[in-house]
């Protein structure tokens, strides 16, 4: 099995963010030496990301609803641990399926490493209903690869539709 040396590929822009939830969402330069303060919303990011990203996070619980993936989207290639990307609670009402991170056409390069995602499945009201189910990374790529991320709480395999 071949593997990419995702610090190979590359990106148009490097984005460096911290959780910081004490400060709420603060606009800075996103640079290494000043990154952007996310409040805990991953959200905040999406509409800087631009067509091709870096995404450096540093440790922390970031909130979403759900990403649109840019055509080449590394992230968590740094080393950095204790990042974990979650579902906002009642991000989801309606039955159907959720995506953490979702391609809207397919994807040049989608890399993923060492993060935690976690579906917050009970906290979805749309999880009650039976016909609900998350999944992690729905992406269309040519050159993809996710390395050493851990699924957390995306519900019980006993659900009618898991």
């Amino acid at each position: 099995m071949n593997t990419i040396d995702p610090s190979s590929i590359p990106v148009t822009k490097e984005i460096w963010a911290v959780c910081d939830v004490n400060n709420g969402a603060t606009v800075l330069n996103g640079s290494k030496g000043n990154p952007y303060k996310t409040g805990g919303n991953l959200d905040s990011l999406i509409p800087i990301l631009g067509d091709s990203v870096r995404l450096h996070l540093g440790p922390g619980v970031y909130l979403t609803r759900g990403i649109n993936l840019p055509a080449t989207f590394i992230g968590g290639d740094d080393g950095v641990t204790g990042v974990t990307i979650k579902f906002a609670d009642s991000a989801f009402s309606q039955a159907g399926v959720a995506r953490m991170f979702r391609d809207v056409n397919w994807n040049r390069y989608f890399c993923l490493s060492n993060w935690t995602l976690d579906a917050n499945f009970v906290n979805q009201p749309a999880a009650q209903s039976g016909n609900f189910k998350v999944e992690p990374i729905a992406v269309k790529t040519i050159i993809g690869q996710v390395r050493g991320c851990r699924l957390i709480n995306w519900g019980s395999s006993s659900a009618a539709y898991p």
